[in-house]
């Protein structure tokens, strides 16, 4: 038997007893029925393939007219395309606008369409608009070669969320079937704000965005996923708790301020897209810049027709708004279809015609032979085909195709194909053909024959399927690895037949559903389910069988262990060439993470995770109620607010641990001190709030906050130690104190911070003075951030003069506030605020800084150098950086530490002892001298004179000012002046005012002395002088 596969000759001559023998088929893994996106794909590869052979086999056989042609229509290509008459229909919309929205504006020119047309017009203009949303969205997300494919991805899949949220306000509106809960017109109003938003904003965002050419397909799923998250909880919102969102629409009454609110901001959106596209004119100018403009402005067209609405939502305004906004869409599509189709494929186009010139003389091979097998004729492609040119090739045999040991069967063949001829078709073998250098070429050859003058000739059609076979092997490799996907991925691929029995089934739903294969497919999808929910079943599959289009559930399922599991299902028809549903294929995914994520959510929207209590944001809401109930019964309602006592001071010793369990149990005994109508609530952090509803007398507030004191006069125990819990409580009375949430909150949030004021474990109620204080209070703060930047604040010194010599040795830095408005403002006013808000440390800095470089310009000026004394915050020391700024500020500003004084209290010692003692010592290393602040009013401990590097005691002047006329200051100034000597410290007195002050203590030898006696504070330009003049005496 002759092999025909492996020559063209046996392709011409084979007799009809014996045909040609095909190639064999390539051995492909076991088949499973394909779901219809493999069928695309495939499909879409095949076609592919196809369209490249087709142009091979269709292009002209000579070459130099047709490459002219070729390079002609190339450059034609590079001209941009002109859209008059979409242009025309842009600029006619913007040229009605006007016009038609005077006629909507006056409300008697307001006509109402019968409600049932408008409900059928609006839902097909509105399902045009989503299906052009959703024709955005799939050339958008399917953009390719676009140097802006960020920008135009990132439009696609907003405009898929604009897409299914108009399709929700479809649904939603008022005359169609209600969606989960009864159809409003607030309800399909937030819907359409909501995708009117998401479409302004995604507008202006692709047209201010950069180049983007290259986005992952990771990136583009993720931000699908987000989308769908995003509109899904939208939708969650808007069918489920529509009542929650804000009022937008009120029957009888039209339109709120809010609703028209956001559509002058959608509006407003536009219009800065319009603005940025002008800007970007020039970037954009391949991008169909009109088409981009027209969409942007007939979107702020459309906005403003719907703030024109009337008390009903069925007039002419919204009609002609929907059509501005479907035109805005039409427009907007033609931009994506342009920069991620149009553009893409014409780049595509040209990139083809180069290839087509290149390859124009390689189309389908034609020979024509006579009885004999001797080539008649040869196109110029054959050259291609076998290494012949065309005339090497006519007058030689056919069988010059043919491997050697196959030629002397030549004759015989084709004797018997002339002695009973027939045509065959391409594709109805595949063979192989001898090339010139040897080779063997695979080939599909296509025959004909036909007789003239008596003699019998044959025509072979002959074409290379070297292509064809590489995109054989391509859906081969594509088949294996759809399989692949079948068998890895995570989502449970279930196949079933029409009566809903499992058919196929992958090794995700094995994992999600506990079955085997081999057990899954005698499954019925009622198997899967709970026995709730079995009754159900039936209607739901029949509706999924007679739909045309797929369906999204998500319910609950029954695992193979009787797990009860929560999935969504995503759940499409399989049909068949001729229409007929087959099947169906279902995506099942196991969500019952994220729905218990999404309880777990819904529940901390409202409560404390720590506690359990109540959060304020539910809080609030039961004081409108409690409110709501005074109101109706005549009576009161009050709120107390409470603060724990040093709740830090646990942290910072204990831990946070332990903080929380202490957090804990007060929250489980304050909710025993009340009663079931009573509201116990935490706002964060060691902050509590109560709701007392029913009140009928201020006594019985009093009582009660009384009772929370002795309740909480039993130490409440944390791992085995006994912690005593005090507040500090604050309490305003409705609607005595306020007649609102936010107020009575903010003035019971006073009268707390006045109780803690007054000292812990009590509490205060609401007065107007405590509003009049904490504004004061607030603007102080808000004034004194802004006091540092202005150059507000500035330094007064005041000198200390050595009692031994009588000269002045140093000087203290005192800080001072100009206000531009208020004049000085004492510093017993504003130290305080800057010392609990913190700008202290800011503050203190500056003082340092400023400090030091004053003192190197006195001795720059010639004074001789003498110590700058700098008093000190205890809320710097609790910097850790504190003692490295304070050197870099020695070292920036050049001055010697010895003259650098710092001056801290006894409280700074107490805050941190061993940090506090560390700081200090690398100050003294440094060569500053420590000053200890205001000795003997607060503890006056001697051990910390013994621990802490101190230099000198400073006496308070509380002491000094009655030293003359009372005895016991005048003993313990001399007890201090007594037990510095002892110790080696140096001692200087503040607050020398007299004559008599400044004898008594030089002669009971106190070192230094400071006060109005010597001289008041004054401004660095007057020290030079003062010292100068004083010491000279």
């Amino acid at each position: 038997m002759v092999e025909a596969a492996s020559s063209v000759h046996h392709a011409l001559a084979a007799p009809p007893m014996r045909p040609p023998r095909q190639l064999a088929a390539p051995v492909l893994p076991p088949r499973r029925r394909p779901s219809p996106h493999q069928v695309r794909q495939c499909s879409a590869s095949i076609a592919s393939r196809a369209g490249r052979l087709r142009a091979k086999s269709t292009a002209p056989s000579s070459g130099g007219a047709h490459r002219i042609a070729i390079r002609n229509q190339v450059s034609s290509m590079d001209t941009r395309q002109k859209h008059p008459y979409q242009s025309g229909a842009g600029w006619i919309w913007l040229a009605l606008f006007v016009p038609l929205l005077w006629w909507v504006w006056n409300p008697a020119r307001r006509i109402a369409i019968e409600p049932m047309t408008f409900v059928f017009w609006h839902s097909v203009v509105e399902l045009f608009a989503v299906v052009v949303a959703f024709l955005v969205f799939v050339t958008g997300f399917r953009a390719m070669l676009s140097t802006r494919k960020g920008a135009v991805v990132l439009l696609g899949i907003a405009f898929c969320g604009v897409g299914l949220l108009d399709f929700l306000h479809v649904m939603s509106y008022s005359g169609m079937p209600d969606a989960i809960t009864p159809n409003t017109p607030h309800k399909s109003i937030f819907f359409w704000l909501a995708a009117r938003m998401l479409a302004a904003v995604a507008s202006l965002a692709y047209v201010a965005l950069p180049p983007v050419p290259r986005v992952t397909v990771r990136a583009k799923r993720l931000a699908l996923m987000l989308m769908l998250a995003l509109v899904g909880a939208v939708a969650l919102v808007g069918l489920r708790w529509p009542e929650r969102v804000p009022a937008l629409f009120v029957d009888g009454h039209g339109l709120t301020p809010m609703k028209i609110g956001l559509e002058w901001l959608i509006v407003l959106v536009n219009l800065a897209s319009l603005v940025v596209l002008w800007l970007r004119r020039m970037q954009l100018r391949d991008e169909c810049v009109v088409a981009l403009g027209f969409a942007a402005a007939l979107s702020a067209c459309s906005g403003m027709f719907f703030t024109m609405l009337g008390v009903v939502d069925t007039d002419a305004a919204n009609a002609i708004g929907h059509l501005y906004k479907v035109a805005a869409y039409l427009y907007l599509f033609h931009a994506t279809f342009n920069e991620a189709l149009r553009r893409p494929l014409a780049r595509m186009e040209i990139q083809h015609l180069r290839e087509k010139l290149v390859l124009s003389s390689a189309p389908d091979g034609v020979i024509w032979v006579d009885e004999g097998g001797t080539i008649l004729m040869a196109n110029p492609a054959m050259a291609t085909l076998t290494g012949y040119r065309a005339d090497e090739l006519v007058g030689r045999n056919v069988d010059m195709f043919l491997p050697a040991h196959l030629r002397d069967t030549h004759a015989r063949s084709m004797r018997g194909y002339f002695a009973a001829p027939r045509v065959r078709a391409m594709d109805a073998v595949e063979l192989t053909l001898l090339r010139r250098d040897g080779r063997l070429l695979p080939v599909d050859i296509s025959l004909g024959h036909w007789e003239d003058d008596g003699a019998r000739h044959a025509i072979a059609y002959i074409r290379d399927l070297s292509e064809r076979q590489m995109a054989l092997k391509e859906i081969r490799d594509s088949t294996q690895r759809l399989a692949l996907h079948f068998q890895l991925t995570p989502l449970a691929v279930i196949e079933w037949d029409t009566n809903g029995y499992v058919l196929d089934w992958n090794p995700a739903a094995e994992r999600i559903f506990g079955y085997a294969k081999s057990e899954a497919l005698a499954l019925h999808a009622t198997d899967l389910m709970p026995k709730s929910a079995k009754q159900h079943a039936a209607p739901a599959w029949a509706s999924l069988l007679s739909g045309r289009d797929g369906a999204r559930t998500t319910h609950e399922n029954l695992t193979r262990d009787g797990r009860v599991i929560y999935c969504a299902w995503y759940n499409t028809q399989l049909v068949d060439s001729d229409g007929r549903v087959i099947g169906v294929t279902s995506l099942a995914q196991d969500a019952t993470e994220q729905k218990i994520a999404a309880e777990r959510l819904s529940y901390l929207a409202c409560f404390d995770d720590l506690t359990g209590l109540p959060n304020r944001t539910l809080f609030k809401d039961r004081l409108s109620q409690a409110f709501l109930e005074a109101d109706r019964k005549a009576q009161q309602a009050a709120v107390l607010f409470l603060n724990i006592d040093r709740f830090q001071d646990i942290n910072e010793t204990l831990g946070h641990e332990a903080g929380n369990l202490l957090l804990q149990a007060t929250a489980r005994r304050l909710q025993g001190c009340f009663r079931s109508t009573d509201t116990v609530a935490r706002f964060g952090a060691d902050e509590f709030a109560v709701i007392l509803a029913e009140v009928a007398h201020v006594d019985d507030v009093t009582r009660v906050a009384q009772h929370i004191v002795d309740k909480f006069k039993e130490a409440i125990v944390i791992r085995g130690r006994g912690l005593f819990v005090t507040f500090g409580m604050g309490i305003a009375l409705y609607p005595v104190d306020a007649a609102d949430v936010d107020t009575i909150l903010r003035n019971a949030n006073s009268a707390m911070y006045s109780a803690k004021g007054v000292g812990r474990n009590n509490y205060q109620f609401y007065s107007a003075a405590m509003t009049e204080r904490a504004t004061r209070q607030l603007a102080l703060q808000t004034g004194l951030r802004a006091a540092l930047d202005n150059g507000e604040l500035l330094l007064h010194y005041q000198p200390q003069v050595d009692c031994r010599t009588g000269r002045i040795v140093g000087v203290e830095a005192l800080l001072r506030w100009r206000h531009p408005d208020e004049g000085m403002i004492s510093p017993a006013q504003f130290i305080p605020v800057a010392e609990e808000t913190g700008l202290i440390v800011p503050i203190g800095e500056w003082v340092l800084r400023t400090a030091c470089l004053q003192a190197i310009a006195w001795q720059r000026q010639g004074l001789a150098p003498m110590r700058t004394a700098v008093n000190l915050s205890a809320r710097q020391f609790k910097d850790p950086q504190f003692a490295r700024r304070v050197l870099e500020i020695l070292r920036e500003t050049g001055l010697d530490g010895q003259f650098l004084e710092l001056e801290i209290t006894e409280s700074t010692l107490m805050d941190g002892l061993d940090s506090v003692n560390a700081v200090l010592h690398d100050f003294k290393r440094a060569g500053i001298l420590i000053s200890l602040d205001d000795f003997g009013t607060g503890y006056s401990s001697l051990s910390y004179l013994k621990r802490f590097p101190i230099d000198k005691l400073k006496i308070d002047q509380s002491f000094v000012h009655d030293l003359l006329t009372d005895v016991s200051d005048a003993s313990l100034v001399r007890a201090v002046i007594a037990m510095a000597r002892a110790l080696r410290l140096i001692v200087i007195a503040e607050g020398v005012e007299t004559p008599g002050q400044y004898e008594f203590l030089r002669a009971d030898g106190c070192d230094e002395l400071q006060g109005y006696h010597i001289a008041r504070p004054m401004p660095a330009e007057q020290v030079a002088s003062f010292v100068a003049r004083y010491n000279r005496r």
